[in-house]
């Protein structure tokens, strides 16, 4: 944010705080409000303090009801005003609090001084007092009663608005316009049409500070003008009507006098759900389709070394739907009408695994910049790659673009490129007014011809280079455009074996390992670093794709992160499972939006496959549409219609399943949805809700989408196997515990039986959930992180519980020869009973069976399985354990264990980037130390050190044994407070490391 632009966000905030009384401010305006209930979905608390008679609070009819606003900080307060809707409370109190925090203040005080009331308010005059917090507590005089407050003001001394760090987003085009400062504003408060809001002269009195790209709820949240509803039952406190409404949002902005001889276009990348675009006083046009890119020229309009406004209606869905509220017993409904308006973000009506995000993420949630250009402008480049298989010597580019001529008259110029060095160029004439494609070949220019290429593998195949070409128009020997394309050298290949789908990279073919993401973040704030940070997990665990679940990811830094980490796109269009919400209305939108989608997208070397719908055919007109939209714009991928049926498999089952089931009834298959339960780890089930209502499980639970039939079968399991839990903190051990077993042998499944590949339902929450996820909102890793990180190693040694043979597995594309298996089994009470070493040769890409065990040997209800692979050098190639009951999945007697006992020392070593530590821990007893797992929180604030990246977690080490586990913080974490380090584990106490 410039100098200009900061001082006129702070007069404007100044002035947006100026209710005057007494010399006095309304501090409680624009202030976040909590309620002990409310009426609907609509009459919520934070109406009460948005500075607007119509709009109110009303109560439910219950004996005792409140609402309190929470001011952001402890200042002084000297007068409060209640402002009473159309049913004013007779018996009602003031209380102050200055302690706790905003869900939760505590140490209430009831303010003494007697109200000056008449019947459309209460004003209460006190001496000067501190506080943070002010209640209104109204008390109902018979069962129907109820309140309405239409505003609860409080005057005291301002206090600096703090807004949480702004997301930073890759910069796009000449002049960025994303940034802080933008203002919205609801459209039913706005008596001025965009002509005039677009207007440099134009103040935004009483708006709310706004980021872009951000939606209108998080920019509420951002403010502080509405509870998180990530929170315990916020969600509920957020108004459905106030927000899924038409809001504006207005920004200023200057442009150098230097750029008077260009021509200027005004870009926005995504608008939700549809725009009317102003300029300085000119209605540009409209935006339609979320995902689809809308320019307009602006030049005559443009007033350069001064300010210049832009204005931009935001309206709502036609059918944003109805909101859904998940119970512990009753999960309510997937999607709904707003099917109806697609493309649209369609997740945001509310799923199973996530609540109904009020508004529907309406606002400008993508970038806004500028380019400024002569009349030739080069569109949707586009480079590709094909290999001649399997020589993989020499890459066959093809560059594409489109060059559109804006002046009247015929132009003659060069299209010049570099790639790695190489520069060509190309002539072209073009006809007034004329748009056209330019296809170039290697076959027609020597330097597309790339010898020994840099190849683009998938994560656990190769690595990741990117190569960069520079495109440039000129005519007269004068710059016109250019655009700079970043791509990979990669050759996919798809065959269909047996109804089966397979993917081969650079004549290689792949076992997919992947997980489904429904959206990135539930209210779309998910910056470079938050892809980056996300992405980055998926390449930890070792899995090589992302499905874009109804393609409800739509920020370019996503696939600049899948690019740079080897995961592998699948690439859903915006249709719904068929009983998830009815056909789009506007097929012509729907399909323009496809093809934009396909020209924006289709240089990132990750896009693996275009698909046309969730679980279900599309249309006919709409999937021959896509058809031949992706046969013609991006001929490189695979178009699937469906996710579910032939030539993949889906519709999961979505519990966790028992390890043998898996190896019977899965991996052979390309399975597009297999679900997983995953529940968090405790520290983070009291990060999303008040700590006493973590036990027992409640209705809170299920708001958090704890619903059935999935977590039924979960927790019965969970009971049968490890018996009944005794409290939240025994709840997620022993939910742990099954996040091991089953998401491991899910992926072993696919890795024996040698299928096409899986993809897990999900491997990334979008907000605070206790299901479907490897690593939880907070990037806390569950052990089911670590089970699939462990289950995809590229060389990996499983042992399967169906028939009890170990194997080992081979994915890379070169023999392991003379190589060494041990195999060991212990008792419950860590007595190894049974010791196999082999050596044996695994060939590239195969599965090898080395023995099956016998288990007779021990005496007790439970088995421990530990088994190495090594190298004819003695280097670990894998390892990995198991247990295992007599009694199949009853591992009860696990209750019983003797306490394990640990060492652990550290190392540290600084380097540039990072701090890399290494934990050493040893068993020093004669027990196994069952599923220990290492934290690290920051010394000052207590806070978790999240992610935590470890090379292995959740470890179990038999007598004697020994495990370095290696830590990698990045040196911005390390830099914030010291940190230490603490483990604990089934049958080891909780430990701080020294």
């Amino acid at each position: 944010m410039n100098f200009k632009s900061s001082l006129y966000f702070y007069i404007v905030f100044f002035l947006s705080t100026a209710v005057f009384a007494d010399n006095l401010k309304n501090i409680a305006l624009h202030r976040a409000c909590y309620q002990s209930n409310a009426s609907d979905y609509n009459n919520v608390a934070h109406l009460a303090t948005d500075g607007h008679l119509s709009t109110f609070w009303r109560s439910k009819k219950e004996k005792v009801s409140w609402i309190y606003v929470d001011l952001g900080g402890v200042t002084s307060v000297s007068k409060i005003i209640v402002k009473w809707g159309a049913k004013k409370g007779s018996l009602y109190s003031v209380e102050l609090s200055s302690e706790g925090n905003p869900s939760s203040p505590v140490n209430w005080k009831k303010v003494t001084a007697k109200a000056s009331s008449s019947n459309d308010e209460s004003i209460f005059s006190i001496a000067k007092t501190n506080c943070r917090f002010v209640k209104i507590q109204c008390e109902a005089i018979n069962e129907n009663d109820y309140f309405e407050i239409a505003e609860l003001e409080v005057y005291g001394k301002v206090l600096p608005l703090v807004l949480p760090p702004e997301l930073k987003y890759e910069v796009k085009g000449d002049l960025s316009l994303n940034g802080r400062n933008w203002f919205i504003q609801h459209s039913a408060f706005v008596n001025k049409k965009g002509e005039e809001i677009s207007k440099a002269s134009f103040v935004p009195n009483g708006w709310i500070s706004a980021t872009v790209p951000g939606t209108v709820l998080s920019n509420y949240i951002a403010n502080g003008a509405v509870p998180d509803p990530n929170y315990s039952n916020q969600q509920l406190m957020i108004s459905e009507s106030f927000f899924t409404s038409n809001f504006w949002y207005q920004t200023k902005f200057v442009v150098s006098e230097a750029k008077k001889n260009k021509r200027i276009w005004l870009n926005f990348n995504g608008i939700n759900w549809k725009g009317d675009i102003y300029f300085n006083g000119h209605f540009l046009g409209k935006s339609q389709g979320v995902y689809k890119r809308t320019v307009f020229e602006v030049t005559s309009f443009v007033q350069f070394g001064k300010s210049n406004g832009i204005a931009v209606l935001i309206h709502k869905n036609d059918n944003p739907g109805e909101v859904t509220e998940q119970h512990l017993k009753d999960p309510d409904g997937n999607g709904g009408s707003i099917g109806l308006d697609s493309p649209a973000i369609l997740a945001s009506i509310g799923w199973n695994w996530m609540p109904t995000i009020r508004g529907r993420n309406i606002g400008i949630w993508n970038d806004v910049f500028l380019n400024f250009t002569d009349d030739v402008l080069i569109e949707n480049p586009f480079v590709s790659s094909s290999l001649n298989l399997p020589d993989t010597t020499l890459a066959n580019l093809k560059v594409e673009c489109q060059l559109n001529n804006f002046k009247n008259q015929e132009v003659t110029g060069v299209l010049r490129g570099v790639i790695d060095g190489q520069k060509f160029e190309w002539p072209v004439t073009l006809l007034p007014n004329e748009k056209k494609i330019v296809k170039l070949s290697s076959d027609q220019i020597s330097a597309l011809r790339i010898k020994n290429p840099k190849l683009w593998w998938p994560n656990g195949y190769g690595e990741q280079p990117l190569y960069q070409c520079q495109l440039e128009f000129y005519t007269q020997g004068n710059l016109s455009d250019k655009k700079k394309i970043e791509f990979g050298i990669r050759h996919f290949s798809y065959t269909i074996d047996n109804n089966n789908l397979r993917i081969s990279v650079n004549g290689k073919p792949i076992i997919v390992k992947g997980g489904n993401w429904g959206m990135a973040e539930s209210m779309l704030q998910c910056d470079s670093i938050g892809y980056d940070t996300r992405v980055r997990l998926h390449k930890d665990m070792n899995m090589n794709m992302i499905r874009n679940w109804i393609g409800s990811v739509g920020h370019d830094e996503f696939y600049t992160a899948c690019d740079k980490y080897g995961i592998l796109v699948w690439d859903d269009f915006w249709l719904a499972n068929p009983v998830d919400g009815p056909h789009p209305i506007d097929n012509d939108l729907f399909i323009s939006t496809v093809e934009d989608k396909i020209l924006r997208l289709r240089n990132h070397p990750s896009i693996a496959l275009w698909c046309g719908r969730n679980e279900g055919y599309p249309p006919a007109v709409l999937d021959s549409a896509m058809t031949v939209a992706t046969a013609t714009l991006d001929p490189t991928r695979f178009y699937l219609s469906s996710s579910a049926h032939s030539p993949v498999t889906g519709l999961g089952p979505y519990e966790t399943k028992d390890s043998k089931w898996y190896f019977t009834e899965r991996g052979t298959t390309f399975h597009s949805e297999q679900g997983i339960v995953a529940p968090p780890n405790y520290e983070s089930l009291v990060a999303m809700m008040p700590k006493d209502k973590v036990w027992p499980i409640n209705d809170l639970w299920g708001l958090h989408d704890w619903t059935q039939p999935r977590v039924t079968i979960f927790y019965d399991d969970l009971i049968k196997s490890y018996g009944l839990p005794k409290d939240a903190k025994d709840f997620s051990k022993k939910a742990q515990m099954l996040n091991m077993e089953g998401p491991k042998a899910m992926f072993e499944s696919w890795q024996s039986n040698r299928g096409p590949g899986v993809l897990v339902w999900m491997s990334h929450p979008a907000w605070p959930s206790l299901i479907c996820q490897t690593y939880d909102y907070y990037f806390d890793a569950t052990a089911a992180y670590y089970a699939f990180k462990k289950a995809g190693e590229p060389l990996h040694i499983l042992w399967r519980a169906d028939n009890e043979k170990v194997q080992i597995v081979n994915n890379t594309f070169k023999e392991v020869s003379q190589s060494l298996a041990v195999i060991q089994v212990f008792d419950l009470n860590g007595k190894q009973v049974t010791k196999i070493v082999k050596q044996l040769d695994c060939p590239s890409n195969a599965v090898i069976d080395i023995e099956k065990i016998d288990f007779t040997a021990s005496s007790t209800p439970i088995q421990f399985i530990k088994v190495e692979w090594f190298t004819k050098n003695g280097d670990l190639l894998s390892d990995n354990f198991y247990w295992r009951g007599t009694d199949y999945m009853n591992y009860q007697a696990l209750e019983s264990i003797n306490k394990a006992k640990i060492s652990a020392s550290i190392t540290t070593v600084k380097s540039k980037n990072e701090v890399n530590v290494k934990v050493a821990l040893k068993n020093t007893s004669d027990q196994v130390a069952l599923m220990i797992r290492l934290m690290g929180h920051y010394n000052k604030s207590g806070e978790r050190v999240l992610p935590l990246w470890c090379n292995d977690n959740y470890v179990s080490l038999t007598p004697g044994a020994s495990k370095i586990i290696e830590v990698k913080i990045p040196i911005e974490a390390y830099s914030k407070d010291t940190i230490h380090f603490q483990y604990e584990g089934w049958n080891v106490d909780k430990a701080q490391i020294n």
